[in-house]
């Protein structure tokens, strides 16, 4: 799920077939929305269901039907109140192993299944009547900021680039992307990425020995090798961003700006078959840095002390803790506990539970 999500963030993958102005049209649309063009909510929840088929002799649908299905729908659904891209249930939560639950956050407990004013009537509660609710953290948007890459010696030289958070653009001319694309459809995947990548490092040679003959004056040692302008195809096909124009092509994974610091950008590679779980995986340089806004303790401890003063009935502090959060980190968990104090003048329900409702 948090490779989907990750995923999710290459926005050239998915608008790249579009023409131009409906691609336009979009991004017009969707330019007050935060986050990439295609979005989604995960809830992940353990039980059981029934599967079957269900329908007609004209149309038959396989599907599963249970309270568990319905569960993780709710988790699903609830992930855009929580202003969160993904929720676990308890059941799911305790699944986990040590190492990865304490990577988890817990943000709720609710009622289930006894009506909205659950948390305010006086009920009976048993354990399995209470869903707690989890999540894991990410900055998704860290992957594309700029910092310092020290990883190779030979750097392409690039237009200028301030901008610190960049999203995934084609740097070669969309239209002649396309082109390659569409001559290697059909083919292995590796032969195609072989073959694309050949065609693709071809063409940039050919952009750049163009762009400098038009520029006789210039310093030969300022001229990039063959191997600096050799280009990545398949990450390139897949969203990578090359950040430069076509007169100046660079590598999918970097570009730089004024300062001198070049820029690190994730690449989209698609699985071809099933993917067996590795343990390795959370130890990757692109865990490490889409966790990083949440080490050193502050986050987990803060929003920690103030859900514990909002079961409390302490929506003072629980007020002081949730807006320094969303404030900082722009945490969609803070910002809901924040909507409910605020309705509330910051007076606890005198019957007020602690608990929400499902």
């Amino acid at each position: 799920v948090i490779k989907i999500c990750i995923a999710l963030y290459h926005d050239d993958f998915y608008t790249e077939d579009m023409s131009d102005a409906a691609k336009e049209r979009l991004l017009e649309k969707l330019k007050k929305r935060k986050g990439p063009v295609v979005q989604m909510g995960f809830g992940l929840h353990a039980g059981k269901a029934v599967q079957g088929a269900i329908g007609s002799q004209r149309k038959l649908d396989a599907t599963y039907i249970s309270e568990s299905v319905e569960l993780s729908e709710f988790l699903e659904s609830s992930t855009k109140k929580y202003g969160l891209k993904m929720l676990m249930s308890g059941e799911f939560y305790n699944l986990l192993h040590q190492s990865q639950k304490r990577r988890c956050r817990k943000i709720d407990q609710i009622i289930i299944g006894v009506g909205d004013d659950a948390a305010s009537d006086d009920v009976d509660l048993e354990d399995e009547d209470i869903l707690e609710l989890y999540t894991f953290d990410m900055d998704i948007d860290a992957l594309w900021k700029t910092k310092p890459n020290t990883d190779r010696v030979d750097q392409l030289e690039t237009a200028s680039d301030s901008d610190a958070s960049v999203r995934p653009t084609l740097g070669i001319g969309d239209s002649s992307l396309k082109k390659l694309k569409r001559q290697t459809k059909g083919k292995d995947v590796h032969d195609r990425k072989s073959s694309f990548g050949r065609r693709v490092s071809m063409m940039a040679m050919n952009l750049t020995a163009s762009h400098l003959s038009r520029d006789e004056s210039s310093d030969v040692q300022k001229r990039p090798s063959k191997d600096s302008i050799t280009i990545s195809a398949y990450s390139t096909l897949q969203g990578g961003s090359t950040g430069g124009t076509e007169g100046t092509p660079s590598s999918p994974s970097e570009g730089g700006n004024e300062n001198g610091k070049h820029r690190q950008l994730p690449q989209l590679v698609l699985p071809t078959g099933p993917v067996q779980y590795d343990q390795s995986a959370w130890s990757s340089d692109d865990i490490k840095e889409i966790r990083k806004k949440f080490s050193g303790g502050f986050f987990f401890a803060k929003f920690k002390a103030g859900l514990q003063s909002y079961y409390t009935r302490d929506w003072e502090h629980a007020r002081q803790c949730f807006q320094t959060l969303a404030d900082q980190f722009e945490d969609g968990p803070s910002r809901h506990y924040l909507s409910i104090i605020d309705e509330s003048d910051g007076i606890p329900p005198h019957n007020f539970t602690g608990y929400g409702a499902a």
